[in-house]
């Protein structure tokens, strides 16, 4: 089994904690949430953890909800049972102690919608993303090098760790960045299969699926560049419409993130195009079918 690695988030996470009683963690499948809240000492060691993939606990939850309340506690797979938040508000509002809930599970636009609305003034909600280099190579209590780069403008001496083809390919998802990576490609195909199959059918309903999966695909090979949605919809023979709504849900399940362009005018920064990122890494290049970067070509996918 791979050692547990400190997540920079748990720091976030605790400092929330003190302050109010729910703390939501969502963010994209196989980030390592659930590992996270199982494995972190200063987390699991104070709350009992449960998971709606447990049927006799997701059948406690909507029968008798109070039963799971008797200590802090951490809900994995929340989304599981929506009706759950409004015994969670119940129990905040009639002891509101700090820290006492921890809600986990993947993304889902109708549970945050029913969460933020329930839990308004009660809860704070963080998002876990793949796995930084920092965290990978178990760096996380230096002070990070751009911090450092930024105060005195000087490159530290014998500190370079170049990004590596490698890294790129591999992304920052555990079961991907942590494992073989002989059986990447299966991975990562495995992955897709079941975001699109499973888990967009939960976000919303789509009823073309090939059409989405290529429109994804097209927006990976757009990763890291200025974002046109309508060009976007025109190269994936959809309206541009269709095409936001996609592009919103990918948003919403943390696929894809927009960078906003930097200005000096503030308003410029809101009105002007921003740039369109993957997550991670290596799903993008997978979605964009590279697995090479040849040597002596400035590939614009490195990036």
């Amino acid at each position: 089994m791979t050692e547990f690695l400190f997540r920079e988030i748990i720091l976030r996470i605790k400092k929330v904690m003190r302050h109010l009683p729910v703390v939501v963690i969502s963010g994209m499948r196989q980030t390592g949430k659930s590992t996270l809240l199982q494995n972190e000492p200063s987390i699991a060691g104070s709350h009992r953890y449960f998971t709606l993939d447990d049927f006799a606990v997701l059948a406690a939850a909507r029968t008798n909800p109070e039963s799971l309340f008797d200590a802090p506690v951490i809900i994995d797979e929340v989304q599981r049972c929506p009706e759950l938040i409004v015994a969670i508000k119940k129990a905040v509002d009639e002891n509101r102690s700090n820290g006492f809930f921890i809600l986990s599970g993947s993304a889902n636009i109708s549970l945050l919608g029913r969460v933020s609305e329930t839990l308004a003034g009660r809860a704070s909600y963080l998002a876990l993303y793949p796995m930084t280099r920092r965290e990978r190579m178990a760096l996380v209590t230096q002070r990070p090098f751009i911090a450092r780069f930024m105060d005195d403008q000087t490159l530290p001496a014998g500190e370079s760790l170049p990004v590596t083809d490698a890294d790129i390919l591999a992304g920052g998802l555990p079961p991907a960045c942590l494992g073989d990576s002989e059986g990447l490609r299966e991975w990562f195909l495995g992955y897709v299969q079941t975001y699109v199959e499973r888990d967009v059918r939960g976000l919303s309903q789509i009823a073309d699926l090939v059409s989405f999966a290529n429109f994804v695909r097209l927006a990976a090979l757009r990763s890291g560049q200025v974002l046109s949605i309508a060009s976007l919809a025109r190269d994936a023979k959809l309206n541009a419409a269709t095409a936001g709504r996609y592009l919103g849900l990918l948003e919403a399940s943390f696929i894809v993130w927009r960078l906003p362009p930097f200005f000096n005018n503030r308003s410029s920064r809101l009105v002007k195009s921003p740039k369109l990122y993957f997550t991670d890494s290596g799903l993008a290049a997978h979605l964009a079918d590279v697995t090479e970067f040849p040597q002596g070509r400035d590939s614009k996918m490195r990036g």
